[in-house]
Formats: C-alpha cells, sequence, structure tokens
C-alpha cells in the first residue's frame, strides 16, 4: 500500500488545501523507488525521488493557473523500432477546468537520482461543458492518455485522447488545444433535472465484453460515482445518463470509493463515507455479469475517528492510513475474520516511525482534505483534544498569553475545550466581517483552516518547552469519592535509562480504590519535581494536575500552587519522606516495612531521621495489598531518593554528570534487593537473614554517595549467587542480566565469577540471543569450578554439565548449537542411556553408527543441520550413506534425499558430484506420472539446477557418468537430437553439458505447451515425439520454443511459419496465435486494442531477429526470411534493415552472398534497391570478384526506367572504374 499511495507532505498546513502523492516504478529495473508529487498553495507542482530512504528533489512545474488535482502514470514508448524507454505522464486539472498532460523523464534512465529531460509532447485539453465555478473533488490516470475527473457541479466528465494519437509516434508536436475530432469528451448528466446530487468520489470498473461485431472480448471503462446522498452510480463512457443506482448509506459530507476485482466482472466495492460526524466503511459486491447489475450488501465496518488518508482492499483485507497527531499511523482489518460486522477490529500495522523510515521524508504534517467547516472542527478536535498529547495547560497557556483570551481560571477538560472552540469560531467570524465580504464557504475554510494549524503550532512549540516532569491526579474509578480518591503518579524524566523498568504502570491498571489525604502529598509531588527538574538542568520545572482537583477548602488550584519555591529545606522534604513512606507500609507486613525501611536509609545521609523515628502518623492508606504499595510507591520514589541523598550530602542542586553512572549502579542494587526481599518474605530465615546483613554498620562512619554506593556493590556482591538465584526463580531475567553486568567485574571468588557467566547465559539464552548465550556458556566449560557445578547446576561432574547445556538449546529450539557442543556420535549414546533405551544405546555403541545417525537426524526434521557439521574422518560414509537412501527412496518422499545430498555435497564443494545426484533425480521423475504439468516443472526444474552446477564446474569435469542397463542405453538425451551415444561401457554414458541444456530446453518446450490450458492437469505434450511438438509450438505461436528445440533439418520450416504470422500480425488479421514468453502485456489491459496488438506485433519482429541472430549460421534462414517477407508482403519494399545488413559486402565473399539479394530484389520488381546494394557492394575495398552479368542485367533495368537515369549513370561509372582497375 505504501508504494502506490501515500501522501508525502513536508510544509506545515497554512493555508490552500496541499494534495500529493506517490507511484512506485517497475520499469527500467527500478526496485525501491518511488517518484512523489507535491501540490503547493498556488500553480506549481513538485516532483521528487525517494529510493533506500533518501530523497532526490526533482523539477518544479509551473502551470497556467491553480491547480485541482494531479496524478502520475508510467508507460513505455517506442524511441526506435528495436528499443523502448519507460516515460512518465504527469497528469493536472487547472482551475481553469483544463486537463494538462506533461510528459516526465523516468528517473530509471539516470540510475534512480534524477529525472531526464523529458520528451516534448505536453498537451491541453479543455472541458468546455463544465462550469467555471466548479472544481474537481475526484481525479483518476487511466492509463498514460486517458484520465477520468469528476466535478462537483453535479456532473462527471471522462476524458480520453484519440487513439491515432496514441499510437503515431511521429505526432510528438500537436496542437495543445485539438480539435473535438481528434478527442472525445463526455459530460455525464442526471435523468432529473432536479435531482443533482453532488459526486464525493470517483473510480473505473474495467468491465470484459464480447463484441457482436468481431465475436472478441474487449475491455470497456464504467464509472462507478459515490454521490452525497449515499447513492453509488453508474455510467456507461458511451452513454451520458447513469444506468444503474444503489443506495449505499443515508446523506454523506464525505466519501471516498475504492475498487477491487474478485472475479470477471464481479467487484468489490468499498466506500469510506461520513454520516453527519460518524465515519464508516461501508461493503458491497457488484456483480456485471448479467444484463442488469446485481448489487450485494456485505458489511458495515466501524472506523476509528481519525483523518482519513487512503485506504485500499487487497486479498479481502482492508488497510487504511490515518493521521494522528504526531504523523502517519497504518492499520488493516480482516473483511472475511468470519465474526459480525461489529466483532470486526483494526490491527496497528505501523506507527509514524516506522512509516517515517519506510517512506524516506524528513518531516510528516498533517494532510487536509476538509471540505466544510464541520468537518475541520471534527478533524482538529481529534488533533488538539483527544489523539494528542498535549496538557491542558499548554493550551490553557497558548490562549491566555499568545491569543490574550480569558483562561487563567479554566481548570476543567471541558473548559479548556469550549473556550477554545468559542475563540476560534470568533475568529473566523470577524475576519470574515472585516474583509467586508458576503458569506463565503471557501473563505471560510480557509480562515478556520489557518487559525487552526496556527493553534496546534503553537501548542507544539508551547509543549517542547513544558516538556518537563509531571505528576498527574487521575480519578479512582469511584463515584462517591470526588476529590479526596486519587493515585498519584510521578512521571519523572530524570534518569531516562532507567524509566524502562518502571513498575507504576502495573499499579495504576489495577481497578483498586486509594484513599489519600492531599494535603499531605501535595508537598511530596511538589519537592518530586523540584529535584528531577534540578537534577535535568532545565531552566523551568512545572507540575500539572490533569482533570479536576482541589485542596481540602474546594478552592480550585492554579499551576503556580504547585512550584515550590526554593527556600524549602532538603532536609525537611526528605524527613516528611522518610516518615510518610514508614506509614505506608507499618498496618500490613512488619518484616516488609523493616526491610524497605532499611533501604530507604541505606541512601539517606546521616543527620536524617531514620525510620524507626516515631512521628506523627497521616491517614492510612487502603490498598489491596503490599505488593501493590512496593511496587507503586517505590518506582515512583527512586530517582527522588537518589537526588534528595546526593543534594543532602553536598549541599548543591545541579548533579554533575560524571556522577550519573554511580548513582545508577546504586539504585540497580538496591532495586536488586527489593525483588530479593519480595521473594523471601515467605520464610522467617530468609527475611531475618536479609535484615540482619544491613543493620548499623553504616551509623559508626560517615560517608558521602559514592562510598555508599561503593559499599553497598560489595555489600550485594558477597551474596550474588544468592541473589541470582531468587532474580532467577521470579523469573525478573530483565533485572537479572543488569544485576550480573553490573557486579561481574567485582572481586569474587573462582565459583561466583562462574555463577555470573551462568546467569548471563540463561538471560541471554531466554531473550532469544543464542550465540551470545552459547559464548558464555563455553567459557564456563572451559573454566569449571567443581564446586560451582555442584551447588548451581546439580550435576556431577563436566559431562554431565555438557549435556545439561545440550539440554537447554534443545529446548529452545536450537539443535544446531546443540550439537555443536558435543561430537554427534556421543550425544546419541548418551542421550539413549539418559532416556533408560538401553537396547538404542546398545545397538548405536556396536554396530555401525553413521548410517544410523544420519538417517534418524533426516527423519527426525533436523536434516539441513547435516551440512553444517565438520564430518571430519566420516565424509565418504556420509556420502555413501546418502548416496544408497536416495536410490532406494521414492522421488516424492519425505525426507527427499536427492535435495539432501545434493546441499551436503554443494557444502563440501563436490560439483560433479552434486551435478549427477541432481541429474538422477531429474530422471526419476519422469519414471512416475510422466504426462503431469506439475511432474513436469519438478523435472525442469531438477535439469535447471543440473545445467547451472555444470556450468560453475571447470571444463575437465563438466560431465555426467549415467550408470544405466544395457537396453536403456539409448537415452532420451540422444533420442531426439539424432546422434549417436558415446559408449565408455556397457552400462555407462557420458552426459555432457550440452545434452542437459538439450533435454532441458524440450522438456520446457512441453511444459509451456501443456501450460496453455486455463487449468492444466494432465500434459498431452510430454509424450510427444519431436516432429509433433514442433508442429504444435508451430500451431500455436510458440515460435521461440519452437526454434530451440528444433534440429537443423527442420529450421527453415518454422522459421518459414515464423515470418507468415509476423507478416499477418502487421496486416492486421484479426485473430493470430502468438506466445510471448514474460509477457507484460496485461500492463496495457486497460489500452485500446490497436495499442496492445501494435505491442504484439513489435514483440513478434524482435522474438524473429533474436531467433535468426542465434540459429543461422550460413545465411540460409536470413534467405528464407527474406523471400517469405518479399512474396507475402508487397507492402513492405525492401527486407528490414536488420536483414539487408547481413548481404552487405564483397561480392566475392560467400558470408555474405550480396548476389542472391541482388536477384530476389529483381524478382520482386524492385531495381532501385537492388542497385543501390550493387552500388554499396562495389564500393567496398578489396573486391575480388565482380559479377558483370547479374550487374549488367540491372544496369538494363534501369535504363529502361527514366526516372533511374542517375542511378544508372552511378552505378555504370562504379563498375567501370572496378573493372579498369582489376587485372584479369
Amino acid at each position: 500500500m505504501l508504494s502506490e499511495t501515500g501522501v508525502n507532505l513536508q510544509e506545515p498546513l497554512l493555508g490552500n488545501v496541499l494534495s500529493g502523492g506517490s507511484l512506485s516504478l517497475s520499469e527500467a529495473g527500478c526496485i525501491d523507488l518511488l517518484v512523489t508529487w507535491r501540490i503547493h498553495t498556488g500553480s506549481c507542482i513538485f516532483l521528487s525521488i525517494i529510493v533506500s530512504g533518501q530523497e532526490y528533489k526533482g523539477p518544479e512545474i509551473k502551470l497556467p493557473c491553480d491547480i485541482q488535482a494531479a496524478d502520475i502514470y508510467e508507460y513505455i514508448t517506442e524511441v526506435r523500432p528495436d528499443e523502448a524507454e519507460p516515460s512518465l505522464a504527469l497528469f493536472v486539472v487547472t482551475q481553469d477546468n483544463c486537463l494538462h498532460r506533461i510528459s516526465v523523464g523516468h528517473p530509471g534512465i539516470n540510475n534512480g537520482r534524477s529525472f531526464p529531460p523529458p520528451p516534448e509532447s505536453d498537451a491541453e485539453y479543455r472541458f468546455t461543458k463544465v462550469s467555471s465555478s466548479s472544481s474537481v473533488i475526484s481525479f483518476t490516470a487511466v492509463n498514460a492518455f486517458t484520465g477520468l475527473v469528476a466535478f462537483s457541479c453535479g456532473s462527471i466528465v471522462y476524458a480520453t485522447v484519440h487513439p491515432s494519437i496514441q499510437s503515431d509516434l511521429s505526432q510528438r508536436e500537436f496542437d495543445l488545444n485539438p480539435a473535438r475530432s481528434t478527442g472525445m469528451l463526455r459530460s455525464f448528466v442526471f435523468r432529473n433535472s432536479n435531482e443533482r446530487p453532488t459526486p464525493l468520489s470517483v473510480a473505473l470498473l474495467p468491465v470484459t465484453i464480447v463484441s457482436d461485431m468481431d465475436q472478441l472480448e474487449h475491455e470497456i471503462n464504467v464509472a462507478a460515482v459515490f454521490c452525497h446522498d449515499g447513492a453509488l452510480r453508474l455510467w456507461n463512457v458511451a452513454d451520458t445518463t447513469p444506468f444503474a443506482t444503489y443506495k449505499i448509506c443515508q446523506n454523506a459530507v464525505k466519501g471516498r470509493i475504492h475498487i477491487s476485482e474478485l472475479g470477471r466482472n464481479v467487484f468489490t466495492v468499498m466506500v469510506h463515507a461520513t454520516v453527519e460526524t460518524l465515519a464508516r466503511f461501508y461493503e458491497c459486491q457488484i456483480d456485471m455479469n448479467p444484463s442488469e447489475p446485481v448489487f450485494a450488501f456485505l458489511n458495515s465496518i466501524p472506523a476509528p475517528q481519525m483523518p482519513l488518508i487512503d485506504f485500499r482492499v487487497s486479498y479481502s483485507v482492508l488497510w487504511a492510513i490515518w493521521m494522528t497527531s504526531s504523523g502517519y499511523m497504518i492499520q488493516n482489518c480482516n473483511l472475511r475474520s468470519g465474526g459480525s460486522a461489529q466483532a470486526l477490529c483494526w490491527n496497528q500495522v505501523l506507527n509514524r516511525d516506522a512509516l517515517i523510515e519506510q517512506t524516506g521524508t524528513v518531516s510528516v504534517e498533517y494532510a487536509q482534505f476538509a471540505q466544510s467547516t464541520i468537518e475541520v472542527r471534527s478533524i482538529f478536535d481529534h488533533i488538539v483534544f483527544k489523539q494528542s498529547n498535549f496538557d491542558l495547560a499548554v493550551i490553557r497557556y497558548v490562549l491566555s498569553d499568545l491569543y490574550k483570551q480569558p483562561a487563567s481560571d479554566l481548570s476543567t477538560f471541558d473548559e479548556i475545550h469550549a473556550a477554545t472552540f468559542s475563540y476560534v469560531e470568533n475568529s473566523v467570524n470577524q475576519s470574515l466581517k472585516k474583509s467586508g465580504a458576503s458569506f463565503n464557504l471557501d473563505d471560510e475554510l480557509t480562515s478556520s483552516l489557518r487559525l487552526w494549524s496556527s493553534l496546534v503550532d503553537d501548542c507544539r512549540i508551547v509543549q517542547s518547552r513544558f516538556n518537563l516532569p509531571v505528576a498527574i491526579s487521575l480519578p479512582s474509578g469511584n463515584p462517591d469519592i470526588v476529590q479526596q480518591s486519587r493515585v498519584i503518579c510521578v512521571k519523572a524524566q530524570g534518569f531516562s535509562e532507567l524509566r524502562s523498568s518502571d513498575l507504576s504502570e502495573e499499579f495504576l491498571s489495577c481497578a483498586t480504590s486509594v484513599k489519600v489525604d492531599m494535603k499531605e502529598v501535595y508537598d511530596f509531588m511538589a519537592v518530586c519535581n523540584k529535584f528531577i527538574s534540578n537534577i535535568e538542568n532545565p531552566t523551568e520545572y512545572l507540575c500539572i494536575v490533569d482533570g479536576v482537583t482541589a485542596q481540602q477548602d474546594g478552592i480550585p488550584l492554579s499551576i503556580l500552587d504547585y512550584i515550590i519555591s526554593s527556600s524549602v529545606k532538603p532536609e525537611d522534604a526528605l524527613r516528611s519522606l522518610n516518615v510518610y513512606i514508614r506509614n505506608m507500609f507499618t498496618p500490613f507486613v512488619p518484616n516488609l516495612a523493616t526491610i524497605v525501611g532499611k533501604c530507604l536509609d541505606f541512601l539517606a545521609p546521616k543527620g536524617c531521621p531514620s525510620v524507626e523515628d516515631n512521628a506523627a502518623s497521616p491517614t492510612t492508606l487502603t490498598v489491596s495489598s503490599a505488593i501493590q504499595i512496593i511496587r507503586s510507591r517505590y518506582a515512583c520514589i527512586r530517582n527522588v531518593l537518589i537526588c534528595l541523598s546526593y543534594t543532602n550530602v553536598t549541599g548543591i542542586f545541579n548533579v554533575p554528570v560524571a556522577v550519573v553512572s554511580e548513582l545508577q549502579s546504586a539504585y540497580r542494587i538496591i532495586n536488586a534487593l527489593r525483588w530479593v526481599s519480595l521473594q523471601q518474605l515467605s520464610t522467617s530465615s530468609g527475611s531475618q537473614a536479609l535484615i540482619s546483613l544491613l543493620p548499623f554498620q553504616l551509623e559508626t562512619r560517615t560517608l558521602d554517595l559514592l562510598q555508599y554506593a561503593s559499599y553497598g556493590l560489595e555489600f550485594i556482591a558477597a551474596r550474588i549467587v544468592a541473589i541470582g538465584r531468587v532474580l532467577l526463580s521470579s523469573r525478573q531475567i530483565v533485572l537479572l542480566s543488569e544485576f550480573c553486568i553490573r557486579v561481574q567485574n567485582l572481586p569474587m571468588k573462582s565459583f561466583e565469577q562462574m555463577a555470573v557467566l551462568y546467569y548471563r547465559g540463561l538471560c541471554e539464552l531466554f531473550m532469544g540471543r543464542f550465540h551470545k548465550a552459547k559464548s558464555l556458556f563455553l567459557t564456563t566449560l572451559a573454566c569449571t569450578d567443581e564446586q560451582f557445578i555442584s551447588q548451581f547446576t546439580q550435576v556431577a561432574d563436566v559431562a554431565e554439565y555438557s549435556m545439561h547445556l545440550i539440554d537447554l538449546f534443545n529446548e529452545y529450539g536450537r539443535p544446531d548449537i546443540a550439537l555443536s557442543l558435543s561430537p554427534p556420535e556421543d550425544w546419541s549414546f548418551n542421550a539413549n542411556l539418559r532416556l533408560c533405551r538401553y537396547e538404542a544405546a546398545h545397538a548405536f555403541l556396536t554396530s555401525d553408527r553413521i548410517p544410523a545417525f544420519v538417517q534418524a537426524f533426516c527423519a527426525s526434521g533436523h536434516h539441513h543441520l547435516l551440512s553444517d557439521l565438520s564430518w571430519v574422518g566420516y565424509h565418504e560414509e556420509v556420502y555413501e550413506v546418502l548416496e544408497r537412501l536416495s536410490s532406494k527412496s521414492a522421488v516424492d518422499s519425505y525426507p527427499n534425499y536427492h535435495e539432501i545430498l545434493y546441499a551436503y555435497l554443494i557444502r563440501h564443494q563436490e560439483l560433479h558430484r552434486a551435478a549427477a545426484c541432481m541429474w538422477r533425480h531429474a530422471l526419476k521423475w519422469r519414471e512416475i506420472c510422466p504426462n503431469t504439468i506439475e511432474t513436469l516443472k519438478k523435472e525442469c526444474l531438477a535439469l535447471s539446477t543440473t545445467l547451472h552446477t555444470l556450468d560453475i564446474c571447470s571444463d575437465e569435469i563438466a560431465v555426467i557418468l549415467h550408470k544405466c542397463p544395457p537396453n536403456e542405453v539409448n537415452t532420451v538425451s540422444r533420442q531426439y537430437d539424432e546422434d549417436e551415444v558415446n559408449i565408455t561401457g556397457a552400462k555407462t554414458i557420458i552426459i555432457s553439458k550440452d545434452d542437459v541444456k538439450s533435454l532441458l530446453l524440450f522438456r520446457s518446450a512441453q511444459l509451456k505447451l501443456g501450460l496453455r490450458d486455463p487449468l492444466p492437469t494432465h500434459c498431452p505434450a510430454a509424450t510427444m515425439s519431436l516432429p509433433d511438438l514442433i508442429f504444435e509450438l508451430v500451431t500455436f505461436g510458440m515460435f521461440e520454443a519452437a526454434v530451440s528445440v528444433a534440429p537443423k533439418p527442420s529450421l527453415p520450416s518454422v522459421f518459414a511459419d515464423f515470418v507468415e504470422r509476423c507478416i499477418a500480425l502487421d496486416q492486421g488479421v484479426s485473430f493470430v496465435r502468438f506466445f510471448v514468453e514474460h509477457d507484460s502485456s496485461n500492463a496495457l489491459s486497460e489500452a485500446p486494442l490497436e495499442t496492445r496488438r501494435s505491442w504484439l506485433r513489435d514483440q513478434a519482429w524482435s522474438i524473429l531477429k533474436k531467433c535468426v541472430k542465434a540459429k543461422d549460421v550460413d545465411g540460409s534462414l536470413y534467405k528464407i526470411c527474406a523471400e517469405r517477407m518479399m512474396r507475402h508482403d508487397q507492402r513492405r519494399g525492401q527486407p528490414p534493415p536488420w536483414i539487408m545488413k547481413r548481404f552487405r559486402g564483397p561480392f566475392s565473399t560467400s558470408k555474405s552472398d550480396p548476389s542472391w539479394m541482388v536477384r530476389l530484389l529483381l524478382r520482386s520488381n524492385l531495381p532501385v534497391e537492388a542497385a543501390q546494394l550493387c552500388l554499396e557492394c562495389l564500393e567496398v575495398s578489396h573486391v575480388d570478384f565482380v559479377p558483370t552479368l547479374l550487374i549488367g542485367e540491372v544496369l538494363k533495368i534501369c535504363e529502361k526506367m527514366p526516372n533511374l537515369g542517375p542511378l544508372h549513370d552511378s552505378l555504370n561509372s562504379c563498375l567501370s572504374s572496378v573493372l579498369n582497375s582489376k587485372v584479369y
């Protein structure tokens, strides 16, 4: 979808409507190349190129007046008879109702980085039947010469260019305003003059019909138009009134339509319509096969209430691109999910960042498609209030300080919302009154768009300045408690790297009511914002409460009430904070409260009160469990604790950058300890052990914060094994990985170092980084410690530890890494032994282990790993095993041992053996159902693989020694080539590259002939002899395949038929069979029939030229083609230049043989061409032989014709000069 359509704008919306789009190019070898166009306000359209995420600016095209709509189309033009190049056609409709067709150079010609100079073929077509006040609301480029345009005046206009202009390349500079006879302009109107609904969107239905005149299929374009009354109307381009109407919905203020083809003349129509203020998708189906169209309503799909940019339907999936406050968003919806229409859901596919990365745009702004002030209001309502992150304080600030509107007393969402819309509406009315103009919808739209866009831009600027830590008050969900029930969460921007492990979101998702004394919390929130703001070093700090909040006396609060001055003492703030947190946990688990208190005191400086100090308890919190408390409160205050501690110790507010890493280390240790505490609460011994380790060692020493952090690291390292085990058992994988990385460089014992590496390996394994885990595990395996193995892995020795690692990788679906840790023989034997499969282990130990292992490995589905193993010393044994299995197994069985053996040999550079393996595989396919299409396909694939393998072999070994019974010595690779077989032994024949290539061409030709059936199953061509096959290929026009398989004696007859078929195409015969490989003519499905015939004719002559050049050796094929052309096409004159070039040269050489061509031209009554050819041959230097009798005959004919006198004299003079210089 992105490569087909999209609006890529790089300018802000500051006035008239902007528009744009893109086209994914497919010609000239273009890959991942888009051409984008943008319409700015006025009469300029800008082109650019996007390739590999990089944008290259193109030309700026200036039109005579303002632009209404545009579209671009890619097509192919013939520059010379044997050369074509791609071009672009840009269609633009201007305000004066003119359709401009502008040729643009194709970027693929200049390596996709710039536009080449365009050909001069611009044209203009004026819509004479359209009112000058009407405007285009939909436009579609049908092909390189046709545009379909819908006007909002109540009529539809269809414009096309006459076919004579399309096919006649010599008329490049035609009149910019051609007469009506060279073009067709139709204006479609309604039957009832009182019924004039406005068309909202238009699309085309390519309907296929069978003509009564020639009984051939033709395509006609039916215009499907969605109007504002909710009806879908169908117009035939040959008529002026709609022939069918279908009511889809109620009156719509906006609508867009998309057509997708389900089958022959069956179409799915998807309409996005906005009825009043609600937008929905409506899906219906149209069957155009009956005499009257049959409509069927399928679905009504709720759409997100966001501005729609574009949508597509592909394989029963609806794709839509929407506009959000921060950019684009793409979603899809499965239309055939099996549920009801209400159950259809939208899945987000791409967000803004991913879309920007794919489209290569530098910045993305809003693209406006509104047609009324109601839509403008609805769209910006989503942008400003519903789909954005604008804080209400920001909007209040913009209204009051920038726009001087009374907004300081606005505190609720509804008040700010109403004030904003009131300001915009009043400003629009005032601007209209000042201009002195009467009411005009366009002027109102322009003013409204400009005001709303300015408001959005100003809000974004202010938001960037106010992007500071925010404390938010959220409602508790209890309707009985209005003001006091709030859950407080501090969203701190400080230490942004630590925010990935925030747990406050889990707490906020719980539907529990929390009773909080707001007066006690206000100071806490303000101090948090104060210190976090200072640690980030901004110039301002801000605390915003979103929603209805008030003090206990009921007076609403403003922003200034939340900003605390620097006179607040940090010691007092920390004292109240510790006391407040201590009382939060007191009513619940005493051990938990003690542990948390010790954690807080650990970072607190001396002189601050301990949590053991008695203090007045504030209002008790009521929560569901202590787990929720510690998750939410500790996640909220972690950075505040570090900041307050550092401030109290150092006496400064600005934290140097160098200290940040130490602060993070300290926090990580405390966070890990917190999780250990939570997990060990169930046992009193574990709880007492943790408490005893923290007690009062810190009270006898005075340390700064860095020493505290260092002491904490040493303390945690002493218990690293226990903490790692607790974190692993509680599945805290991310925290365990961070914890191990922090402590890995501390001085530890050997078994503790191995434990760190082991835990890190487990974390990497759980997170899917298997090769990193393997590297860590190998380190532990190489430096094993008995204490580490016995305490942490519960195994007895190193061998069992190795098996333990192998089991880990097998459990996570990576047997390839598991096998690399141990030899395959030992692994198989030990695995059977561990599983108590003693008979299998004994058989594996006493028997030949390689065949059993290889067969079991392939049968288990891991055969793709065979080539990855080293097999040092066992290579020949593995080859023999696989070869034996491939010879005994069926060709279509699973696993396919032929393919396994081929991959194994290619990996080990055994190219000669690999080619022989794939050759046997191809011959085996012929033994089962040789007359089916599927068998032919697989045989051709095997043969092409064989040929490719022989091509990369050295010439000395590029042969296959094929063993076969004596009665099969005459293999098929030689039967149709009529050559003898080189027999080297009773049961061995030599197969060369030419043999494989000949057989591949033969079987491919049979396959192509069989695929002409629309539903191919059986293929009678697979059993045809070579003469019958050539006859069928020629009959169905498959000349390229016929030439590739025909032997030398059959080539003249094949090329004779080939030339006659090309001449028939030239003469415009109604039905000519001719097949083109890799046919791309479906790209011309919407072009006129004459254009498609012209393309097929050019392709036929091009294929003939290529085949003659490839197969001709002595000039006989050129002679056959020339003779057939002169016999069957008298209007042509002499043969084409590529044939005449073959016969130009000295008369003495047999290679060019110009004498034969002179005689042919004389027999065809072309004396001028014969005389000119004689002149060219005589002028060649080193003339050893001159056919004087033949040239004398040419001179006699020229002498009898008065108008050939100068040519006669020139030829006679040249002949005399050559004869005089020749000594016989």
